[in-house]
């Protein structure tokens, strides 16, 4: 895909955090004055709230979407999202002392006089931020995104991207369809990156974009032509209405960017809450993955040094999310001079367009030999490989937000350069640990494009379920110890 998350309650986790401290802070200072500044975590009763009231306050923000487009909300609407969220927590409040019975015991100020201060307060602190967000500039999680127009358009259309720009999305570059303005380095500090239908390809292909807009173009072939292009490579492809341009197979919506109304085009799209529970899977299965990682260093650390003097890791500069690049780990299962002697084993490579690599019996792993009668003999790297324990530093990845614990196999920089545009669609979501060829393919297929086919299955009917399952299967995979030689 690009994978189009909604990104609404997902992205907003700043709000959610915060509106957890003001309910707390609020209903702390009702039971202080009402009881003349004790402490309510010294009563059961009033303990046992306090702690309910932080499931309480997440569950009405997840399942109502109180916070849904709470950047683009004005004064009235907030007020209005504000006091909704309140009257359920209340409700929730009175629900969960009547099934305990303890509606006699808890003090009604508290109860209403907490619920009025949170109303206020949270009120106040979610205008005071969305005004500090509107000013942050350079973020780091931004989405990029690419302006594709003409030279006539090209200040106009900037102006409106920029407008009420509540995504705060990152404008990367410029793209002009004509050359008018060829050589031109930039249009009010944003530079021009291409000037032409297969530059603006060239440079998607290489540079890390999520997303492109097409305003103010005329030429609706080269704009419909360009567009599927950009759709099969997995970037999410916003158009303005007033340039209808039919995108086939695709998932279509209507949306603003900056104060363009725009037709957006994806391969997929993921719900802000389905990408909030894959993304606290990642973390907790990278937390203990990394715990484990540090117990399984204690063990395989030793033997690497012992037969392979040298570095117990081996990172690796990989392709992630639409061409980001970052660095991998894993536990090093072959010499150190392992990728000098990679141009050695070319011919014996089952794919033979070099987009992925896999050998029968790869003489680089650790320990491992040919004996003069042909029989091989395996070593500790065989055995980190068999059983996928050389892929444990990568929980870390995980942790970091680089890779996912499910997803498409990151390529290296030498197989992507072999990529076409079509194949760069597998990597329009995070990289993961596992995915669809590790539990189906593995040493089984050694076509690229039954890879890519898998992949973009995966991609298209992805759900939290599948993710599970894959997870599952991996695990099993992992415990009959199938061998691996890519």
């Amino acid at each position: 895909m690009y994978i189009r998350v909604s990104r609404g309650w997902f992205k907003h986790l700043d709000f959610i955090i915060l509106d957890v401290l003001v309910l707390q802070m609020t209903f702390l200072a009702a039971y202080g004055m009402r009881f003349g500044g004790a402490l309510a975590y010294d009563r059961p009763v009033y303990q046992d709230m306090a702690f309910f009231l932080i499931i309480a306050d997440v569950a009405v923000l997840f399942f109502m979407d109180t916070l849904q487009d709470v950047l683009k909300r004005g004064y009235y609407k907030e007020v209005a999202a504000t006091t909704r969220h309140v009257c359920m927590l209340t409700l929730l409040e009175i629900l969960y002392l009547f099934v305990r019975q303890e509606g006699t015991v808890f003090s009604r100020i508290v109860l209403f006089g907490g619920a009025f201060l949170y109303l206020v307060l949270t009120y106040l602190i979610r205008i005071f931020w969305k005004r500090m967000l509107h000013k942050r500039e350079n973020r780091r999680d931004r989405a990029s995104l690419l302006l594709i127009t003409v030279s006539d358009r090209a200040e106009q259309a900037l102006d409106q991207v920029r407008e009420e720009n509540y995504r705060n999305l990152k404008i990367k570059g410029i793209a002009l369809l004509d050359r008018n303005k060829e050589g031109e380095e930039a249009v009010k500090g944003v530079p021009v990156v291409s000037d032409s239908q297969e530059d603006i390809l060239d440079y998607v292909w290489q540079e890390y974009v999520d997303e492109v807009i097409f305003v103010g173009i005329e030429e609706k072939a080269i704009v419909k032509e360009t567009a599927g292009q950009l759709l099969k490579m997995g970037i999410v492809v916003h158009l303005e209405i007033e340039d209808p341009v039919e995108m086939p197979e695709q998932m279509k919506f209507v949306e603003k960017i900056g104060a363009c109304t725009v037709l957006t085009g994806s391969i997929g799209h993921m719900s802000d809450r389905a990408a909030f529970v894959k993304r606290c899977i990642d973390i907790a299965g990278g937390l203990v993955g990394c715990m484990l990682t540090i117990i399984l260093f204690c063990i395989v650390a030793p033997l690497i040094k012992l037969i392979s003097p040298g570095p117990v890791f081996f990172p690796q500069t990989r392709i992630g999310k639409n061409g980001r690049r970052f660095r991998m780990y894993k536990f090093r299962s072959m010499y150190p001079d392992a990728e000098a002697r990679k141009q050695e084993l070319k011919e014996k490579n089952h794919f033979e367009d070099g987009k992925m690599f896999a050998v029968d019996w790869d003489p680089r792993i650790i320990g491992s030999r040919i004996f003069p009668d042909g029989r091989h003999k395996k070593g500790i790297g065989n055995f980190l490989r068999d059983y996928s324990l050389d892929e444990f530093p990568q929980f870390y990845n995980v942790l970091k937000g680089d890779m996912s614990l499910v997803g498409t196999r990151p390529p290296t920089e030498d197989e992507y350069q072999k990529y076409g545009y079509e194949h760069r669609a597998r990597l329009s979501v995070k990289p993961g640990m596992t995915g669809m060829w590790q539990i189906r393919g593995r040493r089984k297929t050694v076509d690229f494009e039954e890879v890519v086919k898998m992949d973009m299955e995966y991609i298209n009917t992805w759900s939290l379920g599948l993710d599970i399952k894959i997870i599952l299967q991996t695990f099993l995979i992992m415990i009959k110890g199938e061998k691996k030689e890519s």
